[in-house]
């Protein structure tokens, strides 16, 4: 049940995008991956959450982006907003 004295929160993700370089192996040039493009989403108070999909399709990174967990690091770029709103 809502308490009215408190304010909702929502957490809200918009246009996440992260971006890899890789070498590749057959090759030995370099090559970019996009793992996440325009990704948007929000979760409400009292909502449960479930972030599925198979293998390799990005799950753990959009968790590291909502998280702001993502590292700085060479060949690694990422871009978007995740905020926490009012309702």
């Amino acid at each position: 049940m809502n308490d009215p004295t408190k304010p909702n929160i929502y957490l809200k993700w918009s246009d996440l995008n992260v971006e890899v370089t890789t070498t590749n192996s057959k090759t030995k040039l370099p090559e970019k991956k996009i793992i996440l493009n325009k990704v948007s989403g929000h979760v409400k108070p009292g909502e449960m959450m479930a972030i599925m999909g198979p293998s390799g399709a990005g799950k753990t990174t959009l968790l590291a982006m909502i998280c702001k967990r993502m590292n700085r690091s060479k060949g690694v770029y990422f871009s978007g907003n995740v905020n926490f709103c009012m309702i």
